[in-house]
């Protein structure tokens, strides 16, 4: 495997880990919601499948972020601190947009779902960790790869 084909596969990689793991903490936040009173009992809260489209927004939206925070270019090496604080960020700004863009595309659709607050608080939440958790865990994979003798790159010294 090339260098190109190499780098191609870790990003689609990652951005399906991301996907995957932004579709598990909105599932989660669901569930949270639903089985939680806190801050109050839920009251009129949609089906979980009459979210989809709003997952799907919110998958673009946070993926967005992290690829205009430069998340999906190859970087040598940032510490966990750098990405826990460009996921943090992503999210946080994706979140927002993915939020404002649901209300604005689905409003008076057939789409239309009653966006309970809690939940978004709980999927911004969910979603920084369990998208931080799927990084590392994708950090790790690639060590091992590495480890290994795939994705090594040759260097040269000279001085």
């Amino acid at each position: 495997m090339d260098k190109q084909q190499y780098q191609t596969l870790i990003t689609v990689s990652l951005l399906s880990v991301d996907a995957a793991m932004i579709g598990i903490a909105f599932l989660i936040a669901y569930w949270v919601r639903a089985q939680v009173a806190f801050p109050a009992e839920p009251h009129n809260l949609a089906p979980v499948g009459a979210y989809a489209w709003t997952i799907a927004v919110q998958m673009i939206c946070i993926q967005g972020m992290l690829y205009l925070n430069r998340q999906y270019h190859m970087v040598k090496a940032t510490s966990r601190v750098e990405e826990l604080y460009a996921v943090f960020s992503a999210v946080s700004v994706g979140a927002l947009f993915s939020v404002a863009i649901s209300a604005l595309l689905f409003k008076n659709t057939v789409f239309e779902v009653n966006y309970s607050r809690t939940i978004i608080i709980y999927a911004w939440l969910l979603t920084i960790v369990w998208v931080t958790m799927g990084r590392w865990l994708h950090r790790g994979i690639r060590a091992q790869l590495q480890r290994h003798g795939v994705g090594l790159e040759r260097l040269l010294v000279v001085g």
